[in-house]
This record gives C-alpha cells, sequence and structure tokens, in this order.
C-alpha cells in the first residue's frame, strides 16, 4: 500500500517524467501520448519503471488508473490505450 501512495504523490508532484522517442501510441491519428519507462521512486530508494499513457489532449491534472504487475512492461498496453483515450492517466 505504500507504493501505491509514493506513485501517487510522484504523479502528483507536478515533475517533469522522463520520455523516450517512442511518445505516441501505434495507430494513426491517435489521441494518447506515452511516457516509456518512467522512472517512479519510493521512499526506500528503489525506483519503479513504468509506461505512462496519457490523453493527448489534456488540461491540468486528470484521473489516474494504477496497475501493478510483476511482469515486463508492455508498450503496447490495449488497456492504457484505451483509458487515455477516454481521458484517464494509465499508469
Amino acid at each position: 500500500m505504500e507504493r501505491a501512495a509514493d506513485v501517487r504523490k510522484f504523479l502528483m508532484s507536478g515533475r517533469n517524467m522522463v520520455t523516450s522517442a517512442n511518445k505516441v501510441a501505434a495507430g494513426p491519428g491517435s489521441q494518447v501520448d506515452l511516457l516509456f519507462l518512467v522512472r517512479i521512486p519510493m521512499r526506500d530508494g528503489v525506483h519503479l519503471a513504468a509506461n505512462v499513457f496519457l490523453p493527448k489532449q489534456r488540461a491540468g491534472g486528470v484521473p489516474a488508473i494504477i496497475e501493478f504487475t510483476p511482469y515486463s512492461r508492455d508498450t503496447g498496453s490495449p488497456e492504457g490505450v484505451r483509458f487515455a483515450s477516454e481521458g484517464f492517466a494509465f499508469v
């Protein structure tokens, strides 16, 4: 539960996230931005790696859906693209 609070705090901080050249989700006319390999610092010094899907059109903050998995990040996550296209951040 502490890690979820750390992720929430990081997302709310407004700090710039590191992006890669792969910033836009696949597909013509996509309305989703993808922040690839974002390193999210935890209180215990561990950094979690995540892909962050954001709606292209956003003013200020947006509600976020956070998914934790022990498996590798999937850059083509259909859930991330779907939620971001509906106005949510998906981490």
